[in-house]
């Protein structure tokens, strides 16, 4: 069974919180000939189920996000606390920095394809 959605933005402008989007083509197809009839409350109600699990991915994905940085974040308290590993502290907030900054993008570029 194959599926194809294709949802489209409705703002230009991408917060955090919320994005406006729309379904602007939805394919269903199977290796093997049926035929299946929905009523517009059954399409509805897969929409719904549809946009519940891509609002569970967004939100595994910021909380797994959230927990790496946490515990990113006290071991560099940690190691601050001792003057000889400022430079490696340093250099670990850059990394911590740049990899959170991907991690990000990746999770706005898989919300633009959703």
């Amino acid at each position: 069974m194959n599926l194809e959605v294709r949802m489209k933005i409705l703002e230009d402008k991408v917060d955090n919180e919320t994005i406006n989007w729309m379904m602007e083509n939805f394919k269903l197809s199977v290796k093997q000939q049926i035929e299946a009839v929905l009523t517009k409350d059954e399409l509805q109600h897969l929409t719904f189920l549809c946009t519940s699990e891509v609002d569970s991915i967004g939100r595994l994905t910021a909380g797994i996000l959230w927990l790496l940085k946490l515990e990113k974040c006290a071991a560099l308290i940690t190691e601050s606390s001792n003057s000889e590993s400022s430079l490696v502290s340093l250099t670990n907030i850059k990394e911590l920095k740049q990899k959170l900054d991907n991690m990000h993008s990746l999770l706005l570029q898989l919300r633009v394809q959703i």
